[in-house]
């Protein structure tokens, strides 16, 4: 047996233990708050009956979402992280009915009616909080029963800080710290942004003014203006141009080394028109675009590779077929679409109408090497907001620059 279907077998084991340590102990909990109110045990027994309990099945949800989280980079996908996990909300799921079936059976043999006599009110009322939170869970969990559509959009919501999904390019530094340049989308004053300067982490920081048409103003939408979001703690920071300001949190995997949203490549292309000739401008681009990962639609070939959630894309191989669109430059011939977030593959119309279609994470190098198999070139967000198409001669040009070499082609080798 390979070694990695032992350690599956061995998170599933573990999170089924834990699980049913978690249900055991939400019906004990009933039990005992069932013999509290009828006498027979004291406030102070319940107490820490209720203490041990509640540890109990902490320990037991922490175990649950960690092997959650480790199953699933065995399985090669990366899901959007969430606080409990489908593993973890099927066991408060489970939990919460197996809880209130347990005060059903126990009253309904003391001889009173649960859901009948009048002096299980109380009992009665934390059943149906019982019952509706459960009910919210797995409604919560099995959110693959909405559209494809729905769950991009769910996904691409939890992945800002606004829920709005915008950027801004700053094209020109202006002083007192002040950044000029493109909105595309709707920003506001005090809005919490990430503030994505090259070569730089990012820093979360807060719009503290806006201008458009030199007037002050409280948001600003697809226009020039000039904001001023200071750096934390650092005032008077020298920006540089090219800087992105944006609400969209690049990351959001349980592999904190893999996002699924490229804000920086976003913003740099809303400036592609006005500064494409200018060499620091590229350098910026290219850069961020090589080291980037990418969103690629593909249809499952065996069935046990389709996932009802499209946003739980996967990092490793799986028998693929990879799609295709046409070049404006020459239709006869197919590139190759990658999408540097999901609200642009949401776009893609196809992915939403195939009942087989999957999502895919790629690097730059993984999409590259697809030209072998008859592509033409690459298109970067093809249908929208800025389409950005790489020809043959493009990459070809990128690929043997000394740095791409240095780092891409010679580093792995010296890693091999």
């Amino acid at each position: 047996m390979k070694t990695g279907w032992v350690k599956k077998i061995f998170l599933l084991t573990g999170a089924l233990a834990a699980g049913i340590v978690f249900i055991v102990t939400a019906s004990v909990d009933i039990l005992c708050l069932l013999d509290w109110r009828n006498g027979d045990v004291s406030t102070e027994v319940v107490c820490i009956i209720m203490a041990i309990s509640i540890l109990m099945m902490s320990a037991s949800l922490y175990v649950i979402i960690k092997s959650n989280h480790k199953f699933d980079e065995k399985k090669g996908y990366v899901p959007k992280l969430s606080f409990l996990g489908r593993w973890g909300m099927n066991t408060v799921f489970a939990g919460l009915i197996c809880a209130v079936l347990t005060a059903m059976i126990t009253v309904s043999e003391q001889g009173s009616g649960l859901l009948r006599l009048s002096n299980s009110a109380s009992m009665m009322r934390a059943c149906k909080i019982a019952l509706i939170l459960a009910a919210a869970f797995y409604v919560f969990n099995y959110h693959n029963m909405k559209s494809r559509r729905d769950q991009i959009r769910k996904v691409s919501k939890h992945n800002s800080y606004q829920k709005r999904r915008y950027v801004f390019l700053a094209e020109e530094v202006l002083s007192g710290g002040r950044l000029k340049g493109i909105v595309r989308g709707s920003l506001r004053v005090n809005d919490r942004v990430l503030i994505l300067s090259p070569g730089q982490k990012e820093v979360v920081s807060r719009i503290r003014s806006i201008r458009v048409n030199g007037k002050k103003k409280m948001t600003a939408s697809d226009c020039e203006a000039v904001l001023y979001v200071p750096y934390p703690d650092e005032p008077e920071h020298t920006f540089v141009p090219y800087t992105v300001i944006t609400d969209i949190v690049p990351g959001h995997t349980s592999d904190r080394s893999i996002n699924t949203e490229n804000p920086r490549i976003t913003g740099m292309l809303e400036g592609y028109a006005s500064h494409y000739s200018e060499k620091d401008y590229m350098s910026i681009l290219i850069y961020d675009l090589v080291h980037a990962h990418y969103l690629v639609p593909a249809k499952a070939v065996k069935d046990e590779d389709v996932m009802a959630d499209i946003t739980r894309a996967f990092t490793r191989s799986r028998e693929v077929a990879f799609m295709s669109v046409s070049s404006s430059n020459d239709p006869e011939h197919p590139v190759f679409p990658v999408f540097t977030d999901w609200s642009g593959m949401n776009r893609y119309t196809n992915v939403m109408e195939d009942a087989k279609s999957v999502s895919v994470l790629m690097t730059f190098q993984q999409a590259v090497n697809m030209l072998k198999n008859g592509y033409t070139g690459l298109v970067v967000n093809p249908f929208g907001p800025v389409p950005f198409y790489l020809s043959e001669a493009f990459i070809q040009s990128v690929t043997n620059l000394e740095g791409y070499r240095d780092e891409f082609i010679y580093g792995n080798q010296e890693g091999n």
